[in-house]
Formats: C-alpha cells, structure tokens, sequence
C-alpha cells in the first residue's frame, strides 16, 4: 500500500511531513526543470527533485539531500530521473522505512593548482577526486555519463572564485 503521507527527518533535527497532495501544489508554483539536476516526474513534467520537495515542506532547500528526496518521493509513488535509472526501477520494499539523510559531504580539497583548473570552468558542473578534477561539462547529466561509477565530489562552479594572484 502506497502512503498518501511521509514523515521526513530533517537534517536539522526537525520533522517535517509530506503529502503528495503537497507535491502537486508546489508544482503548480514552479518551472520545469532545465535538466541539471535530479528531476521528479508529476503528471508527465519534469521538476528539479530536491527544490519542489523544499518547495513542498516550505524549507530550505539545504535541510535536504539527494537520497532522502529520492526515498520520501519514491513512497509517494513519484518517478525520479537521477540522469541514470529511474527510482522507481531500482525501489524495493524497505522504502517504508525511511532514513535520515547522512551529514553533507565535506569541501573537496581546493589546493591553488585546482582553483586554477576551476577558474576556467566557471558555470561548468565539475567532478572533484583527492584534489584532482576529473571532468567537467554543461549538464549534470552530462557530467554523470562522463564519470560513470566513479567516486568523485560533484559541484556547480560559480563565477566568483578566490583570484590567486597570477
């Protein structure tokens, strides 16, 4: 039996409770997603996973993570695109059970050597190992075909990096 609510521990401690009910309405509230980032399916659109969960709780973004918005949408019976497989084909029964998010992964080691390698990747998704970039590209589903299974920190590069005098 499907859940029409899921309780959700926040990362701050909090719970919070989620209905699929609220899902659709915070959806009605924003765009389709761009495609960079794990995206939920409601009602044949695409939405940015983790925003329209936020959205949803009305909370920041920030007391969420990827695998806690991929297992609450999964009991709700919400589809998400991770730019691989679909939750849905990789569920199992223990979905009931639903886990707190681990604490975020630590700042990857931005030594002067990578911050210059960043510099020239402003608004480029960048995948990060032991202080070393392994690639980049425009989309984070692009990104993710590039690194396949490896291990690697994953982020956005802005366009205000420290400047290292040179």
């Amino acid at each position: 039996m499907v859940s029409s609510t899921v309780d959700i521990k926040l990362r701050d401690g909090r719970n919070a409770h989620l209905s699929r009910a609220d899902l659709l309405a915070a959806a009605e509230t924003m765009p389709e997603s761009d495609g960079t980032m794990v995206e939920a399916l409601i009602e044949g659109r695409r939405f940015a996973a983790v925003p329209l969960v936020a959205r949803a709780l009305m909370v920041s973004s920030d007391l969420l993570g990827r695998r806690l918005v991929e297992t609450v949408l999964g009991s709700l019976q919400v589809s998400v695109d991770d730019g691989n497989v679909p939750l849905s084909e990789r569920a199992t029964s223990s979905q009931r059970e639903l886990p707190t998010d681990p604490a975020p992964e630590p700042t990857p080691d931005l030594s002067p050597q990578v911050i210059r390698v960043l510099q020239r990747l402003a608004n480029q998704w960048v995948a990060v190992r032991q202080g070393e970039v392994l690639a980049h590209a425009d989309t984070l589903r692009e990104l993710r075909r590039r690194i396949g299974d490896a291990e690697a920190t994953v982020l956005r590069v802005g366009t205000d990096l420290p400047d290292l005098g040179d």
